[in-house]
């Protein structure tokens, strides 16, 4: 139908989006590249995720994490390719 968006397709296509930029900007990528592999969730190396977390909250960016995890991300169809860089550029900025 036309104007139909086919949410399904959106969340795997921005978690490539995220895997491919932050492998670009040098960020340590925890999630499986193969888009197969991956779940829900796009994961960062981060030295203190806690510390990174709360430094990426006081910027307006939600994210979250686990023990073992790094810094979980989960986008999901709402997200636009825009807040997908700005999550990118500001992850660089914290974790620097």
């Amino acid at each position: 139908h036309p104007g139909e968006v086919h949410v399904e397709h959106l969340a795997p296509r921005l978690d490539g989006e995220l895997v491919d930029g932050a492998e670009a900007l040098g960020i340590e990528v925890r999630t499986p590249r193969e888009a197969s592999r991956r779940g829900g969730m796009v994961c960062f190396g981060a030295a203190d995720p806690k510390g990174a977390m709360q430094a990426l909250a006081d910027r307006g960016v939600d994210v979250d994490t686990r023990p073992g995890s790094g810094i979980r991300v989960s986008p999901h169809p709402c997200m636009t390719e825009d807040e997908c860089d700005r999550l990118l550029q500001e992850l660089a900025s914290v974790l620097g």
